[in-house]
């Protein structure tokens, strides 16, 4: 080459073209609209609210199974994931009730005797789960997943393992430089059980529109859900395997909803929502195991309409709800109030509802003290008064006081709940004589430990025994699980790496329910051993959960037998792009 083009090249500057950026800024939007969150006062240091990503983590894939990671929450089944549940609070099952995004999703399943199954409401559409725990009765809250970038967010999640299990989900949300937001999620299902039956196939989507400018914000959901369930055999103690003990099943739910805001019930000052509701319980193909029995095919449909209003000034949070159900050509208004005081060294609360789902009125009260950093005391009552007690039992007042050490993170707490005489829904989607019983006064006590062992390791154990023994409520229960978390950040600057392992371990004695002939029928007492790794590397996430490891056979309700070596694994994958 000519050594004189090279010395006039270099003379004359490079301009260089300008570049055209093909990845769009990630720019914030208005959040849509959040339902509102009760403070319920609490030991500091406790996992009542989970996240996103932590409720996946601990390796729960049904809202029933992530409660029961709470004191004083314990679920009973049929079998794997397909199988009925029932959670009870305190020993007591019923006393349990479930809001997403603010509508009550009430038991309306004729089977389900007032016993909402938690594991039919689909945990992987949601972004937070939070506890209210009132003496009284179990509240959960939970808002469904939102985006707020103009960047397209996209997840998969894929999971495989024992029973036959195969599991997809898949997301996909943006939101538009309007303010216009799309959000579209799905999740399938199946699982193979030839032992014991009652395994199936499950359906389920999730759709959000909306639009949020400012402090407004309208938005619509669509929650559908299809499944189909075999019938389930039961393996009474001595006696032949009954065959389609719990019938098969072929329907679902439908929930969808219009929602209007203005401003979050976390910001400072006033806010306000409206929400109507529908919600509907399909059930296609139930015909009874006995052919002359008529086809029992039914759909039931409730609407709700919610109006609320609040007010958050400095540690003061008060608001109001009204809450009106229409079901059956009936409709009937439930109003709500709150009010709450939170300081970093006290803490109360209060609430007062006329006439709920079951047409009790409830007023609760609950206070929490911490008047040095390493003492805590609290406690809190709650009143329930049915509207027919004839029907519904006596009035029931429920008790709970709690007292505890914290040092460095680490804390250990004692306290006791007490309760009036009172009558309990029972179990019957799993027999038909498990129907309701009036259980005496009662008192239990509780125990618990948690923290820090030494550095990423930590322990967590609790046990509540309640001293005599009674329908529906085993005596004594317990978890302990130790876990190690840490994300090695000596070594990776950058936090791409992270894991979370658990070994944990179950207990809980006998259950006792009625036979139909004045006896007692037996779920023997038992332990269970879960091993649970996650590890996360940039967005995705590995995990290998080990149920039951020791392959101990169990039952949770008399008859019907736990799955043994229960092995999951899979990958969750998410994307900015």
């Amino acid at each position: 080459m000519d050594s004189a083009l090279i010395a006039d090249s270099a003379r004359v500057p490079v301009v260089p073209l300008p570049v055209q950026d093909s990845t769009p800024r990630d720019t914030l939007k208005a959040p849509f609209a959040i339902s509102e969150r009760p403070r319920s006062p609490e030991p500091r240091g406790r996992q009542y609210v989970w996240g996103r990503a932590q409720m996946l983590r601990g390796g729960a894939l049904t809202l029933a199974e992530l409660v029961t990671e709470a004191p004083g929450v314990s679920l009973v089944r049929s079998g794997y994931l397909m199988a009925p549940t029932s959670v009870s609070w305190y020993g007591e099952p019923g006393r349990v009730r479930v809001f997403q995004d603010g509508i009550e999703l009430d038991a309306i399943d004729p089977r389900s005797g007032g016993n909402l199954d938690l594991a039919t409401i689909p945990l992987w559409s949601l972004e937070e789960v939070a506890l209210e725990r009132a003496p009284g009765e179990l509240r959960v809250h939970l808002r469904t997943w939102r985006v707020e970038r103009t960047t397209p967010q996209t997840r998969t999640d894929v999971l495989t393992g024992a029973e036959n299990l195969n599991l997809y989900r898949g997301f996909y949300g943006k939101r538009f430089d309007s303010g216009f937001g799309l959000q579209l999620a799905a999740q399938q299902y199946s699982t193979t059980n030839r032992l014991t039956g009652g395994d199936g196939d499950a359906l389920a989507g999730f759709l959000r529109v909306g639009w949020a400018r400012g402090a407004l914000s309208v938005d619509a959901v669509a929650r559908p859900e299809a499944r189909t369930r075999a019938p389930t055999r039961r393996y009474v103690r001595g006696v032949a395997p009954e065959e389609g003990a719990i019938g098969q099943f072929e329907g679902g739910e439908r929930l969808g909803y219009l929602r209007v805001g203005f401003r979050s019930p976390e910001a400072e000052g006033w806010w306000g929502q409206a929400t109507a509701a529908s919600y509907a319980y399909v059930e296609r193909d139930s015909a009874a195991l006995d052919s002359l029995a008529p086809d029992a095919d039914s759909v039931v449909h409730q609407s709700q309409w919610i109006a609320a209003v609040g007010l958050t000034r400095g540690p003061l949070r008060l608001s109001a709800t009204g809450r009106m159900r229409a079901q059956g050509g009936v409709a009937r208004v439930s109003p709500l109030l709150r009010a709450a005081w939170v300081t970093e060294r006290l803490e109360l609360a209060a609430s007062a509802e006329q006439g709920g789902a079951d047409s009790t009125s409830r007023l609760d009260v609950a206070a929490r003290v911490q008047p040095v950093p390493w003492l805590f005391a609290g406690g809190g009552v709650s009143r329930h008064t049915p509207d027919n007690g004839v029907v519904q039992g006596p009035e029931r007042l429920t008790s709970r006081a709690e007292a505890g050490l914290q040092w460095r993170g680490r804390w250990v707490s004692a306290g006791v709940v007490q309760r009036s005489e009172s009558q309990v829904l029972g179990f019957p989607v799993f027999d038909a004589t498990y129907g309701p019983e009036t259980i005496g006064t009662s008192s239990g006590q509780f125990l618990g430990i948690g923290g820090p062992i030494w550095g990423p390791f930590s322990l967590d154990w609790r046990i509540h025994d309640w001293g005599d023994e009674v329908m529906y409520r085993p005596k004594v229960e317990s978890r302990a699980e130790l876990r190690v978390e840490t994300s090695l950040r000596r070594v990776l600057k950058r936090e791409t790496f992270h894991l979370q392992a658990s070994a944990i371990h179950d207990y809980r004695s006998d259950l006792r329910a009625p036979d139909g002939l004045g006896g007692v029928e037996l779920a023997k007492g038992a332990s269970a051993f879960s091993l649970l790794v996650d590890i996360r590397i940039g967005t995705a996430h590995v995990f290998f959960h080990n149920r039951n490891f020791t392959g101990m056979p169990y039952e949770t309700v008399p008859g019907y037998l736990m799955p043994r070596l229960v092995q999951q694994y899979g990958i969750r994958w998410e994307f900015w792009n």
